[in-house]
């Protein structure tokens, strides 16, 4: 709450009323997404870029690929960005950021990878969002903030979760974010003032994406856990609206089919009946129908550093099909009101369990096949080589390839994977068809034995899945650029920094090294650079810099594979 409200009043009183837009029909194959009438989106080209999970390995990674798109002007000119995880800690305070910090000051520098001297790279995050990465350590801030925040908790006082809030005073703080207060996310201009208007009672801070003339749309991507062999549904979050876009029915309850904007997305009426609540009743094509509700003011909102936390919370997504719901919301994982719409009169709203992005989609992709993007830039952090030396590459216990061959229907794991069994796991995720992988994968091996960026361009048809609400039936074009070894950059390294690399991967890491990484007593350093296991969240200058550099260098080699424009 703000500090002109009492404690009380504002937990315990009567909720007034707010004005609130609600868009269904999501579900309709050529649904009409709220943005898509923006005139600054309208005029761009149609490009996605998808930054994937991996933790702290991927916010790095997402550093590098951004720094290297936004050289080759490409940031500018594309439609959307979508992040899941760790990419989101790039993208949330790169998007959202309080000053506008130029983007080649948050990006830092690109060094190729002949002046990549040990000196050089570390000072490369010594501004910027390189510094907030570097030497940042993760682990202590995250016991500090459960055991803080383990009295709220217990009585239902608190509603954002420690994931959360420690991801927003690891990444989003030191950018100038307030943490401690409420903030809601916006577009520039109108619809902030008008958002400030309906919320200036109780929300401190409006978060403004830069300007879509200059930048792409965002999307920030989570998962509500549904359970039983269902797994997870795609949740998204944007500054014009939250919601999660599929519609799934089981026995106890329906959820998703509609999107609803930010401030309204955690409020809980008593009795939610859309026909009682309908002010006004825009468009009701079947492209989307826009109504205007007027229902209860929320206690709290998702804040800036929720939407990265939920995105990347993979902690919750770990433990959620063991807890039930008090169990999950005493263990301080987050439990938020959704609503959720199957048609005419007929709406609810439920108190689900919201966890990591990577439960319905680790890649990032399929926000932007929802959306029809013609031409997608899919950058994937992942953490193994496409040369594994023991399982088949599609297994899911190789959980960074495991997830993209499920794009493709062919993870192969006999294990059940993010709660799903196999079987169920492809048909809930392929949006390609699958002799696709087989050459996306012949490639990236042929490049990575030819010591080049492991960068691929192909052409697929995108697959109808109706479970994820990917509609299909057009053809994208897509980039794939997948971290991984890269025998030219680093014979191009100086001495002394080709020496650590080859010294930190002589010898595989001990256990007791391993732990003391994982563990945040112990810098990580390159050893299995650049797959990083994603439980190591305390890097180096040095290990944070190399990734970064590497990424950059990916695609500024391979800048012809990204020239989308006059491609038909």
């Amino acid at each position: 709450p703000k500090s002109q409200q009492s404690f009380m009043d504002h937990f315990f009183g009567a909720r007034p009323l707010m004005d609130c837009k609600m868009w269904t029909n999501t579900t309709d194959s050529n649904f009409s997404y709220p943005e898509s009438s923006l005139v600054e989106l309208m005029n761009k080209d149609d490009i996605g870029i998808s930054l994937s999970g991996g933790g702290l390995r991927s916010a790095c990674l997402s550093l590098g690929w951004l720094r290297a798109l936004h050289k080759l002007g490409i940031l500018a000119k594309a439609k959307y960005i979508s992040s899941i995880s760790g990419g989101s800690w790039t993208h949330v305070p790169m998007t959202y950021h309080p000053s506008k910090q130029p983007l080649d000051e948050f990006l830092g520098p690109y060094v190729p990878p002949e002046r990549c001297t040990v000196r050089e790279v570390e000072k490369s995050v010594s501004s910027g969002h390189g510094k907030v990465l570097a030497d940042n350590n993760f682990i202590p801030k995250l016991l500090l903030e459960g055991f803080e925040n383990i009295s709220p908790t217990l009585l239902h006082l608190r509603e954002v979760d420690y994931w959360s809030e420690t991801v927003g005073n690891a990444y989003l703080a030191p950018h100038g974010f307030n943490i401690d207060g409420s903030s809601l996310p916006a577009l520039d201009g109108d619809h902030a003032d008008r958002i400030r208007g309906i919320t200036s009672s109780w929300i401190d801070t409006i978060y403004t994406a830069r300007p879509l003339n200059e930048h792409p749309y965002p999307i920030v991507n989570g998962s509500v856990l549904v359970g039983s062999n269902r797994g997870c549904l795609p949740v998204e979050f944007t500054p014009m609206y939250h919601g999660i876009i599929p519609y799934y029915e089981d026995s106890r309850r329906g959820l998703g089919g509609c999107l609803i904007e930010p401030h309204g997305f955690t409020s809980k009426p008593d009795s939610y009946d859309l026909n009682k609540q309908l002010v006004h009743e825009g468009s009701s094509d079947d492209k989307g129908r826009c109504v205007d509700l007027r229902i209860p003011q929320p206690n709290f909102a998702v804040t800036m550093h929720e939407m990265a936390g939920i995105s990347s919370s993979y902690l919750a997504q770990s433990y959620g099909d063991k807890l039930d719901n008090t169990s999950y919301e005493l263990a301080n994982f987050p439990v938020l009101p959704t609503f959720n719409h199957r048609g005419p009169g007929d709406s609810l709203v439920t108190k689900e369990k919201f966890v990591d992005g990577g439960g319905c989609d680790n890649s990032g992709i399929l926000a932007l096949l929802r959306r029809r993007c013609k031409f997608v830039i899919a950058c994937y952090a992942m953490n193994s080589s496409v040369e594994p030396s023991i399982l088949p590459i599609e297994d899911a216990n190789l959980h960074s390839w495991g997830t993209l061959a499920g794009l493709f229907g062919r993870q192969k794991s006999t294990k059940r994977v993010d709660m799903v069994k196999n079987e169920s796991y492809n048909e809930q995720r392929k949006v390609f068809a699958s002799e696709a992988w087989d050459e996306l994968i012949a490639a990236l091996r042929s490049k990575r034995a030819a010591g080049k960026p492991l960068v691929h361009r192909m052409t697929l048809d995108v697959l109808p899945n109706p479970l994820i609400a990917v509609p299909g039936d057009h053809k994208v074009v897509v980039v794939f650029c997948i971290s991984g070894e890269c025998k030219d950059w680093s014979d191009a390294l100086p001495k002394d920094t080709k020496a650590l690399l080859i010294k930190d991967n002589a010898t595989e890491a001990s256990e007791f090294d391993e732990k003391k990484m994982q563990s945040g007593l112990m810098k990580c350093n390159l050893n299995k650079f650049p797959c990083f296991p994603v439980g190591r969240l305390f890097y180096s200058k040095l290990t944070a810099g190399m990734l970064s550099q590497l990424a950059t260098y990916q695609i500024m080699e391979t800048a012809k594979e990204f020239e989308f424009i006059h491609v038909e």
